[in-house]
């Protein structure tokens, strides 16, 4: 499974970095700080290697989490994309929705159901 997580807050990547590998040594984790870095790493990657998973905030500088997950469902399909905000203001694109602070035996189940 290869999960990427997008973040601007580098405190909250780090931890669910952390968190992610301790429960899923297996995983193949990526980070970015925001949607553009996101969107410009994936572009680069091998479709056999691109991720499964994309995990990302709403609120962040440059592209935000909407926008994000709009060019992923248009140009990656078969990736999924889930939502971590403390905002309500959210959107139908997203496949799940994490509110914080986080739950992670919520997300740690989503990476299970989602694992390939």
């Amino acid at each position: 499974m290869r999960v990427l997580i997008v973040d601007d807050d580098s405190d909250i990547l780090k931890l669910l970095e952390d968190i992610l590998l301790l429960k899923f040594p297996d995983l193949q984790l990526g980070v970015a700080k925001n949607g553009l870095e996101a969107i410009e790493s994936i572009n680069k990657i091998d479709e056999a290697d691109r991720p499964n998973l994309v995990i990302t905030d709403m609120k962040m500088p440059v592209m935000n989490g909407a926008e994000l997950c709009k060019l992923i469902q248009e140009r990656f399909p078969e990736t999924r994309v889930a939502l971590m905000t403390a905002f309500t203001d959210t959107s139908d694109c997203f496949d799940e929705i994490f509110f914080k602070p986080l739950d992670f035996e919520e997300l740690f189940n989503f990476i299970r159901n989602h694992w390939t």
